[in-house]
């Protein structure tokens, strides 16, 4: 025979063996036998301080507050969410249609945070919170976001 078999048949013959436990390890812990799910914590990813400032964000809504303005004038405001043109569907001045981050809006339906201003065959001019109190006026076309982080328009979708 050669090695290579005699080597295969050791190793066949080995694995038919029952294991043998080796002294000095333990056996393993039994399953606790139920978990109570109250005294979980909400999250294993964040700390309890972590959660509370999430959940004050969200419930905040689209506009946020920087520490400047906060020093300065508790009433100013700054878009916080990118706006993104997905597409223009136009008619008419009185008959168009504008998606804006994913949602769709007609004259006379309210667009929440920012202001439709103009709808053209191939733009949209809208007005965001900006500043002391003010707007901005931005023009967008279809693919386009509007970043207030960086008051940039850009191309496609971010």
């Amino acid at each position: 025979m050669s090695v290579r078999r005699l080597v295969l048949a050791a190793a066949l013959a080995f694995s038919a063996l029952p294991a043998v436990a080796q002294e000095g390890i333990a056996p393993p812990a039994p399953a606790p036998a139920e978990i109570d799910l109250q005294t979980l914590p909400a999250t294993l990813l964040l700390s309890l301080e972590d959660m509370v400032n999430v959940e004050a964000a969200i419930a905040d809504g689209p506009l946020a507050r920087t520490p400047r303005d906060q020093q300065d004038d508790p009433a100013r405001f700054r878009l916080r969410d990118n706006l993104y043109v997905s597409a223009i569907v136009y008619i008419g001045p009185q008959n168009w249609t504008v998606w804006i981050n994913g949602r769709a809006l007609s004259p006379g339906t309210p667009s929440g945070v920012f202001e439709v201003l103009e709808v053209g065959p191939t733009h949209v001019r809208v007005a965001v919170p900006w500043g002391e109190g003010g707007a901005r006026q931005v023009m967008l076309r279809s693919h386009q976001t509007f970043v207030p982080r960086r008051g940039d328009v850009l191309e496609g979708r971010y």
